[in-house]
C-alpha cells in the first residue's frame, strides 16, 4: 500500500514540475529604473 502511495506522490510531483514552464516567445518584463516617472492624473 505504501508503494502505491509513494508512486502516486512521485507521479503527481513529476506532473506538477513538468507543467511549470515559461513558453512565452517574447520578453514582456518592464524594467523600471529610478529615473522613471510614474505619470498619474486625477480627473475630477
Amino acid at each position: 500500500m505504501k508503494k502505491i502511495i509513494y508512486l502516486a506522490t512521485f507521479l503527481f510531483c513529476a506532473l506538477t514540475i513538468s507543467s511549470c514552464t515559461n513558453d512565452e516567445d517574447e520578453e514582456k518584463i518592464d524594467v523600471l529604473t529610478p529615473t522613471d516617472n510614474a505619470q498619474t492624473e486625477q480627473v475630477l
